[in-house]
């Protein structure tokens, strides 16, 4: 099963940092009827391939601080991952800490996470 990456939000220097400090740069392709898409081939059917990709965007934006944008799995295709911006990523319920980038249904959760982060 291939695991689709939708670029369409992300700005053209974010495109090009994710597609190539990327551990699975090698196997991208593009989607000819979707410029903005590319796939990602992968062997497992299940959502460990989806994770495995949001985790490599995430590593990959807080190795060079972006913290403007997040990766999110899109509601409406589990196989496809989404490059947003923070306040796009709200809107669908989904909350990251600029810290670690990890990932919560509210600002409740991640407030109480975020407090980790602090020093005493």
């Amino acid at each position: 099963m291939a695991i689709k990456l939708d670029l369409s939000k992300a700005p053209t220097t974010l495109k090009s940092v994710i597609i190539h400090q990327s551990k699975f740069a090698e196997s991208i392709q593009g989607d000819p009827n979707q410029p903005n898409i590319v796939i990602i081939p992968g062997e497992d059917e299940s959502e460990n391939g989806v994770i495995d990709v949001k985790r490599q965007i995430k590593d990959i934006l807080i190795q060079f601080r972006i913290r403007d944008y997040v990766a999110v799995t899109d509601p409406e295709d589990p196989q496809k991952v989404l490059i947003l911006s923070k306040k796009d990523a709200e809107k669908l319920d989904s909350f990251h800490c600029h810290h670690c980038g990890m990932e919560f249904v509210d600002e409740i959760q991640l407030g109480i996470h975020q407090r980790l982060h602090l020093p005493f």
